[in-house]
């Protein structure tokens, strides 16, 4: 038997949202080198000051726990939306412990171990399964994707010019470790399907590969 109060039970839809993202630490910096006239160490000659003086470095730094993503059963029997997953013998803590990134086939990462994926591509159904009885519903089940840590580079010099003419030069390190930033669904909402034959498999990324800019500025 369905139970009809269970379907309109508005209390169904809180959920955390997709850009719920519990921790995040970010650090920024500029350090001017001690090197170049009228710095710790002091280049007299002009040639050599404009080649090897006046150079300024600066970084930027992030860190940041992941985004939830809901584990999904294509069971749409609540609140006209899916039913939700059923755990066998395992907790949601337990499967949040379990959440990592690892290699998988043609460029994808799982983010699950393999005991939690079958031999069909599908969830293990000893750990996550469907509802398949009329009126069983399953969990919602909302987990916290792998973190994501980035760092970005730039060093930068000034040169006067005759006059009040200059120029600045730039050289920027857009993700300079060119390090890949998993991510679980996408951006619209984050969901991954117990039932998809690429259980636990994601090519999202949060940050894009590495990016060099070179910048020329030219002020009068």
């Amino acid at each position: 038997m369905v139970d009809y109060i269970t379907l309109r039970d508005k209390s169904l839809n809180w959920a955390p949202d997709v850009y719920d993202i519990r921790h995040v630490f970010q650090a920024y910096g500029t350090y001017d080198l001690p090197i170049g006239r009228g710095r710790s160490v002091n280049i007299t000659n002009a040639w050599l000051n404009g080649i090897a003086g006046g150079w300024t470095v600066s970084g930027i730094a992030r860190a940041q726990t992941g985004r939830p993503f809901l584990l999904t059963s294509g069971r749409l029997t609540v609140n006209q939306r899916d039913a939700g997953v059923v755990l066998n013998g395992i907790t949601v803590e337990e499967l949040q412990n379990m959440v990592t990134v690892r290699p998988g086939p043609n460029g994808n990462v799982f983010v699950f171990p393999e005991s939690l994926i079958g031999s069909d591509g599908r969830a293990n159904p000893q750990f996550l399964a469907p509802p398949t009885t009329p009126g069983q519903f399953g969990q919602f089940i909302y987990l916290y994707g792998p973190g994501l840590w980035n760092v970005d580079f730039g060093l930068a010099k000034h040169f006067d010019l005759s006059g009040a003419r200059s120029v600045s030069f730039e050289f920027l390190l857009i993700d300079a470790f060119n390090h890949r930033n998993t991510t679980v669904g996408g951006t619209g909402g984050a969901n991954t399907s117990i039932t998809s034959t690429t259980f636990g498999q994601t090519t999202g990324t949060a940050v894009g590969p590495r990016n060099i800019q070179l910048r020329l500025q030219y002020n009068w």
